[in-house]
């Protein structure tokens, strides 16, 4: 027989006072954390499908159109603007598109508008993409300054609502709900 004998040897876990504790105490360490942290995660994933207030004013930035024109965001001021940063390639901004397109057409009188900024890499392919879907409001290829006025993180779609001064009010990534939006547009017309 071997010294030592894998079959013969166990750990056995004591306290403080020398009393044992149960040999499966990594099992139950797993367990414990696992209850512990699930609040946190279940808040987490529940906060990514909800607007989350913040205050923030969105200082001046120009972009390039569609049509390659400089867009200033000073022009846009005085109404409300629901900002989104979307791509041609991504699946659920293509399916939020005819939602968002209704949202104009209902609104765009009450002094409401959309400016999407693309996330595409050329103004050839936001220019398409733009034309497939005819989008009746302002399209603007991102740049880094915009990035950095909307600390923009790069999940799309991403919906920032602004007031008529340019203030951010509500914000949403990934989800897309007309009648949510309609409500928050509602509420600040």
């Amino acid at each position: 027989m071997m010294p030592f004998s894998p079959k013969k040897t166990t750990i056995t876990h004591y306290n403080a006072k020398g009393i044992v504790l149960v040999k499966r105490l990594p099992l139950i360490i797993i367990f414990v954390l696992i209850i512990l942290f699930l609040p946190f995660a279940l808040a987490h994933f529940k906060g990514k499908n909800e607007f989350t207030p913040i205050k923030e004013q969105i200082e001046n930035f120009k972009g390039i159109d569609s049509d390659q024109d400089s867009l200033s965001f000073d022009l846009l001021k005085g109404k409300m603007t629901l900002v989104v940063f979307g791509a041609s390639w991504c699946g659920p901004c293509n399916n939020s598109i005819y939602p968002l397109n209704n949202l104009h057409k209902k609104n765009q009188a009450k002094g409401f508008q959309i400016l999407y900024i693309s996330c595409d890499e050329s103004i050839k392919k936001m220019a398409a993409f733009k034309r497939r879907y005819d989008m009746p409001y302002p399209m603007i290829l991102i740049n880094e300054d915009i990035s950095n006025k909307f600390g923009f993180t790069g999940q799309i779609p991403s919906y920032f609502f602004l007031d008529s001064m340019g203030r951010v009010y509500d914000r949403q990534i990934s989800r897309f709900s007309e009648p949510e939006f309609q409500k928050k547009i509602n509420q600040k017309l």
